[in-house]
Order: C-alpha cells, then structure tokens, then sequence
C-alpha cells in the first residue's frame, strides 16, 4: 500500500489558511456593508429637497387659493 504524505502545512506553503479566508470575507462585506450605507445616505440627501419643494408648490397654490391666508 503507497504510503500517503501529509500535506505543507499553509504557512509553509504561501497558501492561505481557512481562518485567513474568513476574515478577508469578513473585511469584505464589512467594506461593502459601509459603502452600501453611505451610497443610500447620499441618495437621500439628494432627494432631500423634493418633499420640501413639493410642500412650499401647494402651500404656494393654497395662498393664491385664498385658502391659508
């Protein structure tokens, strides 16, 4: 029966090891996790200014109504 060799252990090999895998994952989606939250907090400060453009057009409307004055 051949006998079996052990394998090189990771460090030896310059191949990464699980729990190195792990954390490259884990900094991985964390970075993408921040980058997702700041792409939607800049979308909403974007569009910040409509609700308040649109309120100002009907109270516009209402004061040419006659109706808030």
């Amino acid at each position: 029966m051949p006998v079996k060799k052990e394998a090189r252990p990771a460090v030896g090999s310059k191949r990464a090891t699980d729990q190195q895998v792990v954390n490259s994952i884990t900094r991985a989606v964390k970075y993408d996790m921040v980058r997702q939250r700041r792409d939607e907090w800049e979308r909403g400060m974007r569009l910040l200014p409509v609700p308040f453009a649109a309120m100002l057009a009907a109270y516009a409307v209402m004061l040419a109504c006659g109706v808030g004055a």
